[in-house]
């Protein structure tokens, strides 16, 4: 394996460990309140990712709706570069 793969490989696992954190982060934020200690944590590596596809998704004529699509967004975005990368490797 040579160091340019494993570095792809290495950011595919990043990049999926981000994906599992923003479905994660979403999910709780139905049952589990904003400022508890584990959301907070989660938040702390997710929200740099989605605040992005939040401004994003402010401009769109969904914005009004009480559901946010800027994890769904995120999360089409990073499997998108997760395929690339696989295709790189």
């Amino acid at each position: 394996m040579t160091f340019i793969r494993a570095v792809i490989v290495a950011f595919i696992y990043l990049l999926q460990i981000f994906s599992w954190l923003i479905v994660i982060e979403a999910l709780l934020s139905w049952v589990v309140d904003p400022f508890h200690p584990i959301m907070q944590f989660i938040r702390r590596f997710t929200e740099p990712i989605l605040d992005p596809f939040r401004r994003l998704t402010e401009r769109m004529p969904t914005a009004n709706l009480p559901i946010d699509i800027s994890p769904l967004l995120a999360i089409i975005v990073i499997q998108i570069l997760i395929a690339v990368l696989q295709g790189l490797a």
